[in-house]
């Protein structure tokens, strides 16, 4: 799967790591095993703050990169690393969360594997908020977020650019939208809300509906 912004759980099976997004509190976590192949995914939920919801289209989200097993079942955790605002003040945040449909979370995106899973925790730890910046939002941390691990060389695989990735967010979004996966207005038994919404550049289709 895709998409994630900060932090993972420690386990004793051996499965690959993806990202994904999410919103909900910090949390202490556990170092990951490093011998484990990972993947990354890229997430997308929606915002709590109606007055950023008001003034752009692209801040009606809360976007977020999130690590964890490319295969899950209702126990599975990830990490979550993203910037958050609470009190009218922005800072980092990088959780352990299930990988449920929780915390408001709308879809995920799978991007790519992670190769390295400390050089990923080391560049997403060292992506500054910067709320002095005009316009400056969770976006804006996630995109450079994904360009540093995407240029990088070495924490990711084979992934694509993040215009691309965050065009195929909106567009999968904007389509579940409307076929009702969120508002309960689907016909009974269309989606599995149990599950979310996923995505993945790497087949080009949904894997998830």
């Amino acid at each position: 799967m895709i998409t994630r912004v900060q932090s993972l759980p420690a386990s004793t099976r051996v499965e690959p790591y993806l990202l994904r997004h999410a919103i909900g509190q910090a949390s202490t976590l556990s170092r990951p095993l490093r011998s484990r192949r990972r993947r990354v995914s890229t997430k997308l939920g929606l915002t709590r703050d109606p007055v950023r919801r008001l003034m752009c289209k692209l801040s009606r989200y809360h976007w977020a990169l999130l690590v964890g097993p490319k295969h899950e079942d209702e126990k599975t955790r990830a990490t979550r690393y993203h910037a958050k605002q609470h009190l009218m003040r922005w800072y980092y945040d990088e959780v352990n969360i299930t990988t449920g449909p929780t915390h408001m979370i709308l879809v995920r995106i799978l991007a790519a594997k992670v190769e390295k899973m400390d050089r990923v925790e080391s560049i997403l730890r060292g992506v500054p908020v910067r709320p002095y910046l005009p316009g400056w939002t969770c976006r804006s941390w996630v995109t450079e977020a994904y360009e540093k691990l995407r240029t990088d060389g070495k924490a990711l695989g084979t992934c694509p650019d993040w215009e691309t990735l965050s065009d195929i967010a909106l567009w999968y979004v904007r389509q579940k939208t409307e076929k009702h996966r969120f508002d309960g207005q689907a016909p009974r038994n269309q989606f599995n809300t149990r599950k979310v919404a996923t995505y993945s550049m790497a087949d080009g289709r949904e894997t998830i509906p």
